[in-house]
């Protein structure tokens, strides 16, 4: 673990960007969706075959499409990609406020509750246990623990955020903050509001909703996060236009 910076740096002293980050606990989140991004497009390989070849599975119902779909489908959205995800947030976050996250010892517990919930769920599906729901198959002690995780790191991002020593917010940090406060008020609907109290088509219809919320205010927001990262870093040149990518950011707030 990186040594502690001083708690009270002298104002107007930007700390050494790489003294900010919490190496080890970095490389656990991107090591287990590394795991993930291998896995989940596999099981995907074995379903797309399924459809040239319908019986090379053999009859086993664990390798039928009902049982394989839901391991592809939630390994690649909260396993592949939402698991790298929030280890590049450890990476990028701490350099763009200047600090480093608050509470990030958290962040070794989380990785853990994460993972294991994650494999647990994904043997439930295994197993048959589905709550019948497209992108909300876990079961719901699983879905507890996804909301857990998403809703202590939106707590840990936004206090950080709000000790930040850069006075500007980036883009990418507008971006960190819609990502999460959208997805905790996402996972409310779909992981406790959705399976328990809407039924008939009004479920259908909130179902669509829940499932183009995962999309469009989880993994788009999250691609920006990166892409305004570590384009600019690339390149080696400032974003064209701030004010331009405020307005995409707003844009897809609103719609």
């Amino acid at each position: 673990m990186t040594k502690e910076v001083s708690a009270s740096p002298d104002p107007g002293v930007f700390p050494d960007p790489d003294s900010l980050i919490d190496r080890e606990l970095i490389l656990k989140w991107l090591y287990w969706g590394l795991f993930w991004l291998m896995l989940a497009p596999s099981i995907g390989v074995l379903i797309s075959t399924l459809f040239n070849y319908p019986d090379y599975l053999g009859t086993s119902r664990y390798l039928t499409l009902g049982r394989l779909r839901p391991l592809h489908v939630n390994g690649v959205i909260f396993g592949a990609f939402s698991t790298l995800f929030i280890g590049l947030c450890y990476y990028v976050l701490p350099r763009l406020c200047g600090v480093r996250v608050w509470k990030e010892a958290w962040g070794h517990w989380l990785v853990w509750v994460w993972n294991l919930g994650l494999v647990a769920g994904m043997l439930s599906l295994l197993l048959g246990y589905n709550q019948g729901l497209e992108v909300g198959e876990f079961p719901f002690a699983v879905d507890v623990a996804i909301f857990f995780v998403i809703g202590t790191l939106t707590v840990q991002f936004l206090v950080t955020i709000s000790k930040r020593l850069e006075p500007r917010l980036y883009v990418a940090v507008w971006y960190l903050i819609g990502t999460f406060v959208w997805t905790v008020m996402n996972l409310i609907l779909g992981s406790f509001i959705l399976p328990f109290g809407i039924t008939g088509i009004n479920s259908a219809a909130f179902h669509g909703l829940f499932i183009h919320y995962i999309v469009g205010l989880w993994i788009t927001p999250a691609g920006y996060v990166l892409i305004y990262y570590f384009l600019p870093a690339r390149v080696k040149n400032p974003i064209y236009s701030h004010k331009l990518s405020l307005i995409g950011f707003w844009s897809l707030a609103l719609f």
